[in-house]
């Protein structure tokens, strides 16, 4: 992608190892008469935002079905440990880079919780098992990024993990090739989500302006950051609904990837 527009490539080969899936085309011709997927708010509503030229995505939960696994790794941890992990405190680390997570745990455990040993058995965890099973796509993944390169958008990946797991994740999910060093990783950045860091960061490496952002999430705290940034949230729920603040804030809400197609192709 980078700062000058590459022609668009095709992605043919990539659909057709998906059968099932609808094809680019076939959404095209849908959105050209009618949406019946998720919901987007009117597009008249966000007049003086400048159309999409770059899409933004974050991995864990919305690319990847990794916040799945996220939570025994982390309960395991505690039960090394010794502390009382729950699925819920978990809930409430997604988004989170870090440093926001070492001090939501030192808020619920005392300064007495060591978090880089924590930290060490839950990524340990979920590399094992990431190696051993591969990383579960996301439905309509593949679709929506084969329509963006064929169009010649620009995408990259902004997300709360270490961008060293984030390149072995897009390794392992054989999806490599369809993203350039531009990804920024949270531990690139000192505010994480809700702040707008990451994702000014990301339009940063892109070489374009934030209005000119679509933003993919599936947290609340990744949308508040899109938000405050200056993009186009565009939300498809994962562990997590979203509560009427986030609803507000919201350009878009998906059902899946593939439906973020429709969207663009109705914005232009």
């Amino acid at each position: 992608m980078g700062t000058k527009r590459k022609q668009a490539g095709h992605g043919g080969e990539n659909l057709k190892r998906f059968k099932g899936r609808k094809s680019v085309q076939a959404i095209e011709l849908a959105a050209g008469s009618r949406y019946n997927g998720g919901v987007w708010k009117d597009i008249l509503q966000w007049k003086g935002k400048r159309m999409t030229e770059a899409i933004i995505f974050d991995m864990d939960g919305l690319m990847f079905d990794t916040e799945t696994i996220s939570i025994p790794s982390w309960v395991k941890a505690g039960e090394i440990l010794g502390y009382p992990i729950t699925e819920a405190m978990i809930f409430e680390l997604f988004g989170m880079n870090p440093v926001a997570v070492n001090a939501y745990w030192k808020e619920h455990f005392g300064d007495s919780f060591d978090c880089g040993a924590a930290m060490k058995l839950h990524l340990d965890y979920m590399e094992d098992y990431v190696r051993e099973n591969g990383v579960p796509l996301k439905p309509g993944l593949i679709t929506l990024l084969d329509f963006l390169k064929e169009r010649g958008y620009w995408f990259t990946i902004a997300s709360s993990t270490q961008r060293p797991m984030i390149k072995m994740y897009l390794e392992r999910a054989e999806i490599g090739h369809y993203f350039t060093d531009q990804i920024v990783g949270g531990d690139e950045i000192i505010n994480g989500k809700p702040a707008p860091d990451i994702y000014l960061k990301a339009a940063q490496k892109l070489g374009t302006a934030p209005e000119c952002c679509m933003v993919f999430e599936d947290s609340l705290a990744g949308i508040e950051s899109a938000w405050r940034a200056g993009m186009k949230p565009v939300m498809v729920p994962d562990k997590v609904p979203a509560d009427a603040v986030t609803e507000e804030r919201l350009y878009a809400k998906l059902k899946t990837l593939d439906e973020g197609i429709e969207l663009l192709i109705k914005e232009s």
